[in-house]
């Protein structure tokens, strides 16, 4: 009796999946960007999953997710077009056979920082640089 109790928990109630990693690199404006996202069952082997997408919020426009079912993963993917910090929930739902399967689902951020500015020379910071009598100055 006890085994059928436990199969029916099981079968009703399945572990929670988790999701790796648990936190993103940040980003910059208008350079690539690329994460992908492994759901796991409750005894650290990757799940099999039929979807891993954005339960709530939005990632950085230029950002996208493209779940593919036979790596069994999914990637975050683009080049972000806005600064800021974009929040969003992602979840992993699992197969299981004519029953809810196990679900996990993880809170990121990502960070995204603007594009740093292409460097400029100016009259005065190449004069600035000139080697006087001949020494190598190193800045």
């Amino acid at each position: 009796m006890g085994y059928i109790f436990g199969l029916k928990q099981l079968l009703l109630h399945p572990k929670p999946l988790t999701l790796s990693p648990t936190t993103f690199p940040n980003a910059i404006v208008g350079q690539p960007y690329q994460i992908t996202i492994t759901a796991y069952s409750f005894n650290g082997q990757p799940a099999s999953v039929k979807n891993i997408d954005i339960l709530k919020g939005t990632l950085a426009p230029g950002l996208n997710i493209q779940f593919d079912k036979t790596a069994q993963d999914a990637v975050i993917s683009g080049t972000p077009q806005e600064e800021g910090i974009f929040s969003f929930t992602i979840l992993a739902t699992g197969y299981f056979t004519n029953f809810a399967g196990p679900e996990g689902q993880q809170d990121y951020e990502i960070l995204v920082s603007p594009a740093l500015p292409e460097p400029t020379a100016t009259k005065a910071s190449l004069q600035f640089m000139k080697r006087p009598k001949g020494n190598l100055v190193i800045y």
